[in-house]
């Protein structure tokens, strides 16, 4: 997932006000390999319940948002392989008096229908080196943060085998964090 020169190839700008959001589905495994593009662009304001308890932060009321994703999901019709999903995420909150607050978000997941213990594995220790050049502990933290996500409290059990989650990331300062989210997004074939 190249999230940078997609953005920059298209003439968008990166915190800019002409942010567009790229949604693509991708089903593989299914009776045809497709891929569904939809691009939409998100101009909203943020009333002030909207999004202070997503970020827990006061100073994004009433800003102007704007945000790109992109999501996988894959479905496999063979019960011996796993269904997977992958989500990377963009967000900008924009004031005129105020400089913009921006966050990272997304991760992954695996959960097999027959587990493989070596598939199971390989999954984490894809996901821990995707990690592991950003800080020794994000690995563990976002491992954590997905274990608990993904919990089935009326199932008293966890959803799958887990993987990574984050959101409201910017601790690495821009170029850091985009450069991770990127390590993210590009680990996650390989990890399949």
């Amino acid at each position: 997932v190249h999230l940078y020169r997609r953005a920059k190839r298209l003439g968008w700008k990166i915190l800019g006000a002409e942010m567009k959001a790229v949604v693509v589905l991708v089903e593989l495994f299914r009776k045809t390999p497709s891929l569904k593009k939809e691009e939409l662009t998100f101009r909203m304001f943020l009333a002030t319940n909207f999004l202070l308890p997503l970020a827990g932060r006061s100073e994004l009321a009433g800003r102007k948002w704007e945000a790109m994703g992109i999501s996988a999901v894959v479905h496999p019709q063979n019960p011996y392989a796993p269904t997977a999903h992958l989500t990377v995420r963009f967000f900008v909150a924009e004031s005129n008096k105020f400089e913009p607050v921006w966050w990272f978000g997304g991760g992954y997941d695996l959960t097999p229908y027959y587990g493989n213990e070596e598939d199971c594995c390989h999954w984490h220790r894809t996901a821990k080196a995707a990690c592991d050049p950003f800080g020794q502990d994000l690995y563990a933290r976002l491992k954590d943060n997905c274990d608990q996500y993904f919990y089935l409290p009326h199932r008293k059990e966890a959803r799958g085998v887990g993987g990574l989650f984050f959101d409201d990331f910017n601790e690495l300062g821009f170029q850091q964090s985009f450069a991770f989210l990127r390590s993210v997004g590009d680990s996650f074939v390989p990890a399949y």
